[in-house]
């Protein structure tokens, strides 16, 4: 009984640990290294405040899914680093401010030959999101975000960025007139003039994206404008009107659950 108690109080202050470093690293979140938009502070303010937020809901989720493990799970060194590092869904390395700039200039290139107009190029609001944090991946245990979440950002120092940056959607259609392209299936009641995914996911036919996009009957949103969703397949998420929105319902996409984890970690080096 001493032990057990031992271990609990152990597991306590690892997870307090937790909370402080992560709480450490949201107060840091806040303010950009590098280059930073023409957007107005309010707004700045408002992007900063939803990744805080974000960041928040997540750790919280996965520090309750961590709870479910035996204490001495979690006292490897290696594990523990890893857990201090990816509890609160985003990369938690340094921005890569040059590649992400490089990123966003290889698809307005691909856009601009096409002859698309787009109002802003790239969305003011996800180029500001992208100096605050290299990448966002979304709740769960890092093997389960590996394994199954949509990022919403690919880290810009990861080498699958590479294939993101070429690639933009444009609706097409066969000889038949059928719609041909990868979102033939899903948002429907948009007309979308472009996309490009932003975030990629563990399948081929899905992702996270930026889609350039009308709602064909709502008059609430028939502006054109850079809207945010999820495709997974046939599946799609709504399309939200802006990063902080899209945040706000990422926190929750997909999660992890107890069950999950009592199932699927039998080896805690695989966390």
């Amino acid at each position: 009984r001493g032990r057990h108690f031992l271990s609990q109080l152990n597991l306590f202050r690892f997870i307090q640990t937790c909370l402080d470093l992560l709480q450490h690293t949201r107060s840091d979140s806040t303010t950009p290294s590098g280059k930073v938009t023409s957007m107005d502070e309010e707004r700045r303010s408002k992007i900063a405040a939803a990744l805080q937020q974000y960041r928040q809901t997540v750790s919280q989720h996965n520090l309750a899914m961590l709870r479910i493990l035996r204490p001495q799970d979690i006292f490897n060194d290696d594990v523990r680093a890893k857990l201090i590092r990816q509890l609160d869904g985003v990369c938690n390395r340094s921005v890569h401010l040059t590649r992400r700039e490089e990123y966003f200039a290889s698809l307005g290139a691909k856009i601009a030959e096409k002859n698309i107009d787009v109002v802003e190029f790239p969305p003011a609001d996800l180029e500001y999101l992208c100096t605050l944090v290299d990448g966002i991946d979304g709740p769960g245990l890092p093997y389960y975000t590996v394994s199954s979440q949509i990022e919403f950002i690919t880290p810009a120092g990861a080498s699958e960025l590479d294939g993101l940056k070429d690639s933009i959607i444009v609706p097409a259609w066969d000889d038949a007139g059928d719609r041909v392209d990868v979102l033939w299936v899903v948002w429907k009641a948009w007309e979308i003039a472009v996309a490009f995914v932003t975030g990629k996911g563990p399948f081929a036919l899905c992702g996270s994206c930026a889609i350039y996009c009308s709602h064909k009957e709502d008059d609430a949103n028939k502006e054109w404008k850079w809207r945010y969703g999820i495709f997974d397949g046939e599946w799609c998420s709504d399309l939200y009107n802006s990063v902080e929105e899209f945040l706000g319902f990422y926190a929750h996409h997909n999660e992890q659950t107890e069950e999950m984890v009592r199932r699927d970690v039998w080896d805690v080096s695989l966390l």
